[in-house]
């Protein structure tokens, strides 16, 4: 069995610990950590298809801020139209990382595919919801 020297195996570790690192999502240090938890649990859910949860992390109504999408009225609304706002290439957007976070009008905001699709989170008793999406390229 080949040993390897200290070097050669400190150079692998921190190889392997800087790819993880540079998987991860980064967000702006000026971005509360409830909005930046809340829109990963979003994205992921979205991602997986898991309806129920991405439910759970809007409030309604969910406003649209595009013609071309109406608001969201309520729950059943949402899950009706979801595949109509979360198209495969969006949802390819969001697994490649192609969505930048930063401050919204009002609230945070999660900006995919530079306005393909804007997701804006607003903060109530401390707790960060979809409150409004659209695209801005219309």
């Amino acid at each position: 069995m080949k040993t390897l020297d200290c070097n050669t195996r400190m150079a692998k570790l921190l190889s392997i610990a800087g790819a993880f690192l540079f998987s991860l999502p980064t967000f702006a240090s000026d971005q509360p950590l409830a909005f930046a938890d809340t829109w990963e649990s979003f994205r992921a859910a979205v991602m997986t298809n898991r309806i129920d949860d991405a439910v759970a992390l809007t409030r309604f109504p969910l406003r649209s801020i595009d013609s071309g999408h109406p608001n969201i009225p309520s729950t059943t609304a949402f899950r009706e139209r979801f595949n109509a706002i979360f198209e495969p290439i969006l949802i390819e957007m969001m697994k490649s990382g192609a969505c930048e976070t930063g401050k919204g009008d009002p609230g945070y905001e999660a900006n995919c595919g530079n306005g393909y699709m804007i997701f804006g989170f607003e903060e109530r008793e401390n707790r960060y919801s979809l409150s409004y999406f659209g695209s801005i390229n219309e």
